[in-house]
């Protein structure tokens, strides 16, 4: 999908964005647990979305972040995040609308990076060269995706037609480990797989997919759309 259209599809589902897709709380433990002996930490969520994934490490290791960044492309998303945060009374946070292939910091500059559920909207090389640039020696980065062979695993992917044949942006599983390879600086070390049992009634999943609540809605013609809803 181009980015302008991308661009347009969070700025429509920006206000709703929170109601229809699930914070996955697993992930956000463990990068806690792995983080346990750090302290005033300077932080990155690089595609931050309406803030649900940055209030959860918020939340957890407040004490230890001296500055959670909020980026993101989408100016709506951020606004999101901005209120979301502001209103559940958290203040070490910033939102900075920024493009992931040129993140706006000094060279070893950041503690940590994250990202979730984000990376299959970048430019995956440019990003981890930008990471690697900016994230201080023995920093940490964080990728929280799902892979091709989960998506297809999904009700989505087992049910909905032509789901899997329209979704290419997503990996395979070992296509993130050969390209951190080829970044200098960077290397990987640990994988950890989470797994979830979902339940949603079928008029739940109705108004997903008309709220576009993946952007792999949008790859769909209008009219082929709603014949893949009936």
């Amino acid at each position: 999908m181009p980015a302008q259209e991308m661009n347009n599809h969070f700025t429509k589902i920006a206000d709703c964005y929170r109601s229809l897709r699930t914070t996955d709380i697993d992930p956000i433990d463990y990068i806690c647990n792995q983080t346990k002996l750090l302290n005033q930490i300077k932080v990155a969520d690089v595609g931050c979305g309406d803030g649900r994934y940055d209030l959860e490490l918020l939340k957890r290791i407040s004490d230890k972040i001296e500055t959670l960044f909020c980026l993101d492309a989408n100016k709506e998303m951020l606004a999101q995040a901005e209120r979301y945060l502001t209103s559940k009374q958290q203040t070490k946070f910033k939102t900075i609308q920024a493009e992931s292939k040129s993140l706006p910091f000094p060279n070893s500059s950041l503690d940590m990076i994250l990202t979730f559920n984000a990376i299959h909207h970048f430019d995956t090389k440019k990003f981890l060269k930008e990471c690697s640039r900016v994230l201080k020696p023995n920093g940490f980065l964080f990728i929280y995706t799902r892979l091709t062979e989960q998506n297809q695993q999904t009700i989505w992917g087992r049910y909905f037609p032509s789901f899997n044949e329209k979704e290419t942006r997503l990996f395979h599983k070992d296509f993130l480990p050969h390209v951190i390879k080829e970044i200098p600086n960077l290397s990987l070390e640990d994988t950890q797989v989470f797994a979830y049992k979902r339940k949603a009634r079928l008029d739940e999943l109705i108004k997903r997919a008309k709220n576009h609540h993946y952007s792999t809605f949008y790859l769909y013609k209008p009219d082929e759309l709603d014949k893949a809803i009936n």
